[in-house]
């Protein structure tokens, strides 16, 4: 026994000795061999049986599918060499799939041929059953589908918690490294001398999180040729050109939007248009990385039914600006889309953007930043445009039949930008307080208030217009000392506009058939202008303008503006350049003239319109009258008729005038006064004789009375 005792342990370090690699073991094994020769024939016997006895079980643990294991064990063990363990390849690694699997059933087997590598597999099977084990067996086509043909491997992954599952041990993941996919490749055919390694950062080994980590990263490294054809999920009309039809309210596959627009499916590169009509109530984000050498591509079209709830957001990146991923100036419109959303940076590049039958359309601050974008927005009942939104960006905006609560800074130098028939509540402070905007158009829209400083001297402006509108209210400095080419207020009703509101250097400045209820002092001031053109203005209370001298004027004309409370002095333009003509006021005419000097030092006698009373006005056919033609025809003492043609000529009565009728009913009504008074004073005298009769018949009674007492 004693001799039985020495050979088993002579042969123990043969069998406990793990292998480091394949021709290593073999090595072993020889050496191994040559340790027994000497001992006694038992000894021999015993130690072949026990080699054959830790054969046949390493066979047995080769071929059953081990528990992934612990993070720590895998962080323990050196990695294992390209030849012997290759990573998992990227799904789209350009290899021959038959030849993988090939050569991974045989690397399972060869681990099973020496005596070494069954020792090894007992200290360390769970560490190396996970790195080359998948986690579905390949072999079993019911794995993973309900069936009891699973693995050991999958029964125990799911009894773990579920970031054991994948491998988070609890402490903190270092950084990963991604492989190419040539990198891959080349490591899967042993190409080992294109200098190719897949080393971890600084020689360590990643933990489990790591690996799998790396393993999802798998869609990011996913070229366009092997992503899977969205015509596959979607109605394509192949011509010349492709054009893409994904409706998701009559597709049989239910596959979500945001999978299909996404790194899974691709679309073909010589897509032309794409048409995407949402179910209700669908929810849709676009995101980055959709297009992907799509250079034709120069429509993009998403349809709603605007009164279902959908959503369409759009995210950072979602249309880049670089010219190899879409088509040149592609046309993007979101029809009955119920809400619309745009996302900081989601905008780049030269793109047209429409936006049709919205209930919101919320634009993001820096949505499009340093874009050159051309947005058409209609019919969006709630358009929510954020400061800063078209940030550095050159834009030409068109906004029809919407409802703006704010304008905020827009701090972007834009082509041009066009309100029509909106609805704004504020244009706040700075709103375009900017380098440059070429044209500023509101047209047919109201408009609750203009904030002080909206337009400031920052900008240089072509054209600024506001026409056919309602206005609320102009605060003071509303305009102040901006450079425009062109400024017109044309056919707006307008409550008030304060003092020192509008102060413009313009060239040429319209202010024609506006309505204006109420004006501060100096409401209007311009300087180096060449034209002024205010005409046929009704203004209430009216503060007056200034205009200042300039270096070469052409026309400067108020002309046929009715005013119907002027504040004194509020006509007095003292360029000598301006022409004052056909100017109306509310006001009496009256032959004292001290009333007219109170309004402006210039002699208005000739362009003064006043009003005249009812006789005047039918005998010139007129409600108001030239304040020169009223002084010669009706100041003038001289004229007892005035001649008002038709045989309705009317007389001047201690400065009244009266029609011929007038002045008989004047005269019969005189005799009549003449013969009731003639009648009055013929009953009072009367009277009078009457009373006096009495009074005389009364004493003599009383007389009569006496002398007969007496007697």
């Amino acid at each position: 026994m004693p001799q039985h005792s020495d050979a088993l342990r002579a042969c123990a370090p043969a069998v406990t000795t793990p292998p480091t690699t394949t021709s290593a073991s073999n090595s072993s094994a020889v050496a191994n061999t040559k340790t027994c020769p000497n001992l006694p024939l038992t000894a021999t016997i015993c130690c072949k049986a026990l080699l054959l006895l830790l054969l046949t079980l390493g066979c047995l643990l080769s071929a059953v599918t081990c528990v992934p294991a612990a993070a720590t064990a895998l962080a323990a063990e050196p990695a294992p060499a390209l030849h012997t363990s290759p990573p998992t390849p990227s799904l789209n690694a350009v290899v021959d799939a038959e030849a993988f699997l090939a050569s991974k059933r045989h690397l399972k087997r060869s681990l099973t041929v020496t005596s070494q590598e069954t020792a090894d597999k007992n200290n360390a099977a769970a560490a190396n059953s996970d790195l080359d084990d998948d986690y579905y067996d390949e072999e079993e086509a019911d794995a993973g589908n309900g069936s009891e043909n699973v693995s050991g491997r999958q029964r125990r992954h799911h009894e773990l918690s579920q970031t054991a599952r994948f491998g988070y041990d609890g402490n903190k993941i270092k950084p990963q490294q991604f492989y190419t996919q040539q990198m891959v490749a080349n490591a899967l055919e042993g190409n080992t001398n294109t200098g190719t390694q897949l080393a971890r950062p600084n020689k360590e080994q990643s933990p489990m999180a790591a690996q799998v980590n790396n393993d999802l990263s798998i869609w990011s490294l996913m070229d366009n040729a092997r992503r899977m054809d969205i015509c596959d999920v979607c109605s394509c009309v192949r011509d010349i050109y492709v054009h893409v039809t994904c409706d998701y309210n009559n597709r049989k596959s239910r596959t979500p939007l945001n999978e299909i627009f996404g790194p899974i499916y691709r679309i073909p590169n010589n897509t032309k248009s794409i048409e995407i009509k949402l179910a209700p109530n669908t929810h849709f984000r676009l995101e980055k990385d959709l297009f992907d050498n799509n250079i034709v591509l120069n429509s993009f079209t998403i349809v709603g039914t605007h009164s279902s709830g959908e959503q369409v957001e759009i995210t950072t990146g979602a249309f880049p600006g670089n010219a190899s991923i879409m088509g040149p100036y592609p046309d993007i419109v979101m029809q009955n889309v119920f809400s619309v959303v745009v996302r900081e940076g989601a905008f780049s590049g030269s793109k047209k953007f429409t936006v049709r039958n919205s209930n919101d359309l919320i634009l993001y601050s820096n949505a499009f930043k340093k874009a050159e974008i051309n947005g058409k927005f209609f019919g969006i009942a709630d358009l929510r445009i954020e400061e800063k939104a078209f940030n550095s960006a050159d834009a030409k905006l068109y906004i029809e039949n919407s409802h703006i609560d704010n304008i905020y800074r827009f701090e972007a130098s834009m082509r041009e930008i066009k309100f029509n028939n909106c609805t704004i509540n504020t244009i706040n402070s700075g709103s375009f307080d900017v380098n440059s905007i070429f044209n500023i158009i509101f047209e047919n829209s109201a408009i609750g208030i203009i904030k002080s400083r909206s337009i400031t001297e920052k900008l240089l402006s072509k054209h600024v217009s506001f026409t056919g509108g309602v206005i609320g209210y102009i605060e003071g400095e509303a305009i102040h000392g901006s450079g425009i080419g062109e400024l017109i207020l044309r056919n707006n009703s307008i409550d008030t506009i304060n003092e020192n509101a509008i102060y413009v250097n313009t060239i040429n400045a319209t202010i024609k058939d506006n309505h204006i209820k109420h004006l501060g002092q100096h409401w209007l001031r311009i300087k180096e202008w060449s034209n002024i053109v205010i005409v046929k203005n009704s203004f209430g209370d009216f503060g007056g303008i200034i205009v200042e001298e300039t270096k070469e004027p052409l026309d400067c004309r108020f002309e046929s503006n009715s005013v119907t409370k002027p504040k004194p002095g509020s006509l007095n333009i003292g360029n000598r350049h301006c022409i004052l003509r056909e100017i109306i006021v509310d006001l009496p005419c009256r032959c004292n003239l001290e009333w007219l000097d109170t309004y402006s030092e210039r002699d208005l006698r000739s362009e003064i319109y006043c009003t005249i009373d009812r006789k005047l006005g039918v005998c010139f056919n007129a409600t108001t009258f030239n304040m020169q033609r009223y002084e010669h025809e009706v100041c003038d003492e001289k004229k007892t008729t005035l001649d008002c043609g038709a045989n309705r000529n009317l007389k001047k009565v201690n400065g009244e005038f009266f029609t011929i009728e007038e002045l008989e009913q004047q005269a019969t009504q005189f005799v009549h006064i003449i013969y009731l008074g003639t009648a009055i004073i013929l009953a009072v005298v009367l009277l009078i004789i009457l009373v006096l009769i009495l009074r005389c018949l009364c004493q003599q009674r009383k007389s009569s009375r006496g002398a007969s007492a007496s007697h």
